[in-house]
């Protein structure tokens, strides 16, 4: 009887992993459909998965629907969520090939995008794929590394969730021991986030595990500290839970063999509101519980009866626990009524479904049954012997294999780590040298463009210079010019002038003279006319020859300046001006500003506009002069663009010689700037002064 008491508390523990397995598929639902609100392939996913009124096939075609909107035109990053909801609906309707199929694109997914907690959900997935099907090593393996990316990403809920996962898969290949500290982890980190349903869990877990080691005593207490987290719970969560605990505390009396003690607490446990409806499988446990323990303890009040209809669930709900657990309790009624044969027939199927569901523990407890039923035939008693000597070697095997699953996969992380540290310093050894090229590369060429910009300014500084020498020149030029042209009024007024008026004088007193005396002078006087005539007409030739003379000295300039900028630069400068415009007889002051005026604007050019090529247009238009500087240049925001020195010195010049001047320009569309000046001449200058000198000479005769 102590046997039959184990194996039922066998069955709450994998009651309380499908449980968690449950929880855990629910939260990922739940959290993925808050996440995208109404995504339709979700919906069709969550139907798909949970939504029973709809039939196997229903479900299934809801499914199909989502895979094909997933396969359509799906970014990575959004498959990686479907495919973590798609893997564990399949699990719910038994598909394990498109399960699996699906989970491993999950896998493949998670880990190409990096993504620490889909790879989690993957693992946690199989984990509950393999406790379905009692294969507990590997089970215990996707567990724990699942529950270790969980860790890694600090979310300890999930992480002490999986470890009691991994606990119950201890104990269910009677690894208490191990079984008991793999819980008292999970208790850890399960208190620092106030977990309170899977806290109690926990304490159920110690309290079942410590009855499997005996410790009757110990495993009450642990009932009662999971009974303080009951209270913590909802009402429905208590009421759900509460017949669990009230369960396992009937089978720790069942299990010292107290059913008095015990069958009240089954008794509550069997009273909650529509458990039989609800949830089939738990009414059948608890009624099989509490019909051996009535029986037992000398009421045989429907024993029968209920072992049969607890039996009839169990193979409705295909639950091969179930079905083993009321097998072995029918052998042990018939084999205490006396009905040996169907106590024999009843072992031997309770034998059958144990296998089955790899309950090697109910295995031995039927096989001592039939022992008993049978104890003619020898072949059960060997039979025992030779299943529970192979039952030790193997509890001592997995309970290796499960310290060496957690120290080889230890190790395993530890080496991915270590080699994505390498990784990472192999990369940022690169990046640095990258980095440290880069740098060498811009200071090299930053030296180059402070050399070519200090030559461009001494370049300019020696223009500069030329130009200030070329302007002295014009201007000593000048100075001779007016040099001449005083010696030649000079030679005007005092020469020619002078040997006029004499003459003048001479003719004049001759005009009433007729004698021989008389003719001589006028012959005289005729000779001197025609000496101030060739006189004059030297001078009117020297005149001529100097004016016809023409000067090209500021369009040179120009030339020189566009040259020498062009030499220096990457720009491709064209020069347009009319050629029949005398330039050079521009006034000073107008040569000098514009040129400046040039000057700066191909400096800004450079500095600012990274442009390849400029226009610069010279244009007369009859009393205005029109200078146009144009550039193919980035451009810039004329209302948002600060006024540098540049611009200033410009408008200072303009202004200078009572002119105006305009900037156009756009980004990505060049930049234009147009100066218009008055149109003052060096001879305008001069016929003034000319034009006073005369006025003052007329004052003076008056």
């Amino acid at each position: 009887m102590h046997n039959l008491t184990s194996k039922l508390s066998t069955i709450f523990l994998l009651l309380l992993l499908a449980l968690v397995s449950c929880g855990k598929s629910d939260r990922k639902s739940e959290l993925a459909v808050n996440e995208h609100g109404n995504d339709s392939i979700l919906i069709w996913i969550k139907e798909g998965r949970n939504n029973t009124e709809l039939g196997e096939e229903g479900r299934r075609k809801l499914l199909e629907k989502a895979l094909k909107a997933i396969n359509e035109t799906t970014p990575d990053s959004l498959k990686l969520k479907y495919y973590s909801q798609l893997s564990p609906a399949y699990l719910n309707l038994n598909d394990s090939g498109l399960f699996r199929l699906y989970n491993k694109r999950l896998e493949r997914l998670a880990i190409n995008l990096k993504n620490d907690l889909e790879l989690a959900n993957a693992h946690w997935d199989l984990g509950a794929f393999f406790a379905r099907y009692a294969i507990r090593d590997s089970s215990f393996y996707h567990y724990y590394r699942a529950e270790t990316l969980m860790k890694k990403i600090g979310d300890n809920k999930s992480a002490g969730t999986l470890m009691l996962n991994m606990a119950i898969q201890q104990s269910k290949a009677r690894a208490y021991v191990e079984s008991e500290q793999t819980t008292y982890k999970a208790i850890e980190l399960l208190e620092s986030v106030k977990d309170t349903i899977h806290l109690f869990g926990c304490y159920n877990n110690l309290g079942t595990v410590s009855k499997e080691l005996k410790d009757f005593d110990r495993s009450l207490g642990f009932f009662n500290k999971a009974e303080e987290y009951l209270g913590m719970m909802g009402e429905l969560d208590k009421l759900r839970y509460q017949r669990s605990l009230n369960n396992n505390r009937g089978n720790v009396y069942k299990e010292q063999g107290m059913w008095a003690e015990a069958i009240p607490y089954l008794e509550a446990a069997l009273q909650v509101t529509n458990l039989e409806q609800e949830r089939p499988r738990a009414y059948a446990q608890t009624l099989n519980n509490l019909t051996i323990s009535r029986f037992l303890s000398g009421d045989t009040t429907r024993v029968l009866q209920n072992l049969e209809k607890a039996l009839k669930i169990h193979t409705i709900e295909n639950d091969n626990q179930g079905i083993s657990a009321s097998n072995y309790n029918l052998a042990t009624y018939y084999n205490i009524t006396g009905d040996k044969k169907k106590a024999v027939f009843h072992a031997i199927n309770a034998i059958e479904k144990a296998e089955a569901s790899s309950n090697y523990k109910r295995q031995l407890e039927a096989l001592k049954l039939l022992g008993w039923a049978a104890p003619e035939n020898d072949l059960y008693f060997d039979e025992y012997v030779m299943l529970s000597e192979r039952l030790q070697n193997e509890e001592r095997q997995i309970r290796e294999k499960f310290a060496r699953i957690e120290r080889e996969t230890d190790e395993a992380i530890s080496k991915a780590e270590e080699l994505a540290q390498e990784q990472q310093l192999i990369l940022g050894i690169s990046l640095g040298l990258v980095l440290l090229g880069l740098a060498a590369i811009i200071i090299i060429t930053q030296r180059v463009r402070v050399q070519r910009l200090r030559f461009q300014q001494q370049q300019q500084e020696s223009n500069q210079e030329i130009f200030n020498l070329m302007l002295a020149q014009k201007q000593k030029m000048e100075e001779g010019k007016n040099s001449e042209k005083k010696r030649i009024s000079e030679e005007l007024h005092d020469g020619v002038l002078g040997a006029m008026n004499g003459i003048r004088m001479v003719l004049l007193g001759l005009n009433k003279k007729n004698d021989d005396s008389a003719v001589n002078m006028r012959g005289e006087a005729l000779e001197k006319l025609k000496e101030v005539q060739e006189e004059i007409r030297s001078i009117s030739h020297e005149l001529n020859h100097a004016s016809y003379r023409k000067f090209h000295n500021f369009i040179n300039s120009i030339n020189d300046l566009l040259k020498e900028t062009m030499a220096a630069s990457d720009l491709e400068i064209a020069f347009n001006y009319n050629e029949d415009v005398e330039w050079d007889s521009l006034s000073g002051d107008t040569k000098i500003n514009l040129y400046r005026i040039i000057q700066e604007s191909l400096q800004n050019i450079i500095k600012h506009a990274n442009a390849s090529k400029v226009d610069l247009d010279f244009e007369r238009l009859e009393d205005l002069l029109k200078i146009r500087i144009s550039d193919n240049g980035k451009g810039f925001d004329v209302r948002k663009a600060k006024k540098g020195i540049g611009q200033k010195n410009i408008r200072s010049r303009v202004q200078k010689l009572n002119g105006t001047w305009n900037v156009e320009s756009t980004r990505g569309g060049g930049t234009t700037i147009s100066v218009l000046l008055p149109y003052q001449t060096d001879q305008q200058e001069t016929s003034l002064l000319v034009n006073e000198a005369g006025q003052l000479e007329e004052v003076k005769k008056d």
